[in-house]
């Protein structure tokens, strides 16, 4: 990511964008480019299969009973492009970082857990909010995106790299400040698309 804060410097065109995401993808690591490519692959597959693949993949809060697979696999199914546009470059500046620190297996299981846990609250907040409302709609609901996946990754390299700051489009922000600037823009990117 610091890599394409200095392509950009004198404003974004096609072709510095496009060089600056091959080179980001070209040094991430194994399970960072999966990750990446599963969540890319997941929101055009979305489009193009549509409910077929969202009743299958996506988390539907009615249906995680026999499918408790939706747990894992709803972190891959983006349904908002600006979030897409979001994550997956966040994916890759995180996973660029930690993969190596923590590893694949640990980072593995770290996101396993996370998308596993998150998804599950979500799972009980729509079945309490069905109880309260009474609207089976929400028992039903589609829900999916590697939002709680990614602020997780912003977490983790606030634990490992706190003190640490990098610089971006001129902007010098420290790592443990991370977190709060992903949680305020995913925020603005929900409420406005």
């Amino acid at each position: 990511m610091a890599d394409i804060g200095a392509t950009l410097q004198d404003g974004p065109t096609l072709q510095s964008v496009s060089r600056a995401a091959r080179g980001a993808v070209a040094k991430a690591g194994v399970l960072t480019k999966a990750l990446a490519g599963l969540t890319v692959a997941g929101f055009f597959l979305q489009l193009a299969a549509g409910d077929a693949f969202r009743r299958q993949f996506a988390l539907v809060p009615a249906k995680v009973i026999p499918k408790f697979w939706m747990l894992e696999t709803a972190a891959f199914v983006e349904l908002n492009p600006a979030q897409l546009v979001l994550n997956v470059p966040l994916i890759l500046f995180a996973g660029n970082l930690l993969e190596p620190l923590w590893g694949i297996k640990d980072l593995a299981q770290f996101l396993a857990v996370v998308n596993g846990v998150t998804f599950a609250l979500i799972v009980a907040s729509y079945i309490f909010a069905f109880i309260f409302a009474r609207t089976v709609t929400l028992l039903y609901a589609q829900v999916g995106g590697f939002t709680a996946s990614a602020a997780a990754l912003m977490v983790g390299l606030k634990q490992e790299l706190g003190d640490e700051a990098f610089e971006f489009k001129g902007v010098r922000l420290r790592f443990k400040f991370l977190p709060l600037v992903y949680f305020a823009v995913a925020s603005v990117v929900a409420l406005i698309f």
